[in-house]
């Protein structure tokens, strides 16, 4: 991982805080993207006090303005993307099927799915353009299982979303577009 630039979206904390230290320590430049500054400057605190290389951009990833921005901040500041760490993930109140609004509904799956899907669209680009890269995206087991509660229903419905949307991005990447095909020979979807 030396010099390779790593992106980690909610990486101001949890998983996402450690990822982001474990890249630095590995010698990776990271990149982490959250909204919340106070955690992000603890994480970029322990980055820098083990000499590693880090910067914090603000960003909410379920606005596609806001990604685009978070792509070309890091092209501008390091130069290329090497591979992201999607990581970042929020919802709505959980409640029954039948019970949960509409909003919340909204709110869970632009959180853990659109979210996603708008980092991986502009990371992609970015990625073909150097043709090489990588790209993680961090899921659940309850996109195999289901959530164990029944709360959990849009939850448990964002997951196998994001699992499914993973894999055939993966896959597309190599299967239908020869130049696309090309550019993508060392670019891999994981999740």
């Amino acid at each position: 991982m030396k010099s390779k630039v790593v992106l980690v979206t909610g990486g101001s904390s949890g998983i996402g805080a450690a990822t982001a230290v474990a890249f630095a320590r590995e010698g990776a430049k990271v990149v982490i993207a959250s909204r919340n500054k106070g955690k992000a400057d603890k994480t970029l605190r322990k980055i820098r006090n083990a000499g590693g290389d880090a910067i914090w951009i603000k960003t909410d990833v379920c606005d596609s303005g806001q990604v685009q921005s978070l792509i070309q901040q890091t092209l501008d500041h390091y130069g290329r993307l090497d591979c992201a760490f999607n990581n970042a993930g929020s919802g709505g109140a959980s409640g029954l099927t039948a019970e949960i609004t509409e909003e919340s509904w909204n709110k869970t799956m632009n959180g853990y799915l659109t979210s996603v899907w708008l980092c991986m669209k502009y990371e992609i680009r970015a990625m073909l353009k150097a043709r090489a890269g990588s790209i993680v995206n961090n899921s659940s087991v309850d996109g195999v299982r289901g959530y164990p509660f029944p709360a959990g229903s849009s939850y448990s419905a964002a997951k196998p979303h994001l699992l499914a949307s993973t894999l055939l991005t993966g896959c597309t990447l190599w299967t239908f577009d020869k130049p696309l095909r090309r550019a993508a020979a060392a670019l891999n979807v994981l999740m």
